[in-house]
């Protein structure tokens, strides 16, 4: 998913024309924070699945945006199950995170909250991913 970002935010800076020295690379994944054995692995496990493509160069896989947007709508649910918990106050996220506030539009009974001591909205509690 990084990838396709950061590959749509290069073809928006050059006017959708990604050209040959541009395309991403492990050394550049690097700066991410990710080690170089976590992007081959990920990056051969992409291959394998079709999340990626190997393009005509040798060595360079792409994306592939209609992979990746097929499993984030009918895949990601199963691999990151979501289990509300109780009534806690927390920090907004899901369909009520500030940053989509009034961009999606879904209806529940109670916000989904990041339980947070210093949270002033009250809702249910879900886990983060990553702490």
């Amino acid at each position: 998913m990084k990838q396709i970002s950061l590959q749509n935010e290069l073809r928006f800076q050059q006017g959708d024309a990604l050209k040959e020295n541009d395309a991403l690379s492990v050394r550049g994944a690097e700066s991410l924070g990710i080690d170089k054995s976590e992007i081959s692995l990920s990056l051969n496990r992409s291959l394998d699945s079709g999340l990626a493509l190997k393009y005509l160069q040798p060595g360079r896989p792409v994306a592939s945006s209609r992979a990746l947007c097929d499993f984030m709508l009918s895949g990601l649910k199963y691999v990151f199950s979501v289990h509300p918990g109780p009534l806690l106050c927390g920090l907004p996220t899901s369909f009520y995170a500030p940053v989509l506030q009034g961009r999606l539009i879904y209806q529940i009974e109670y916000q989904y909250v990041w339980p947070h001591a210093e949270g002033n909205v009250k809702g249910q509690a879900i886990e983060p991913l990553v702490k």
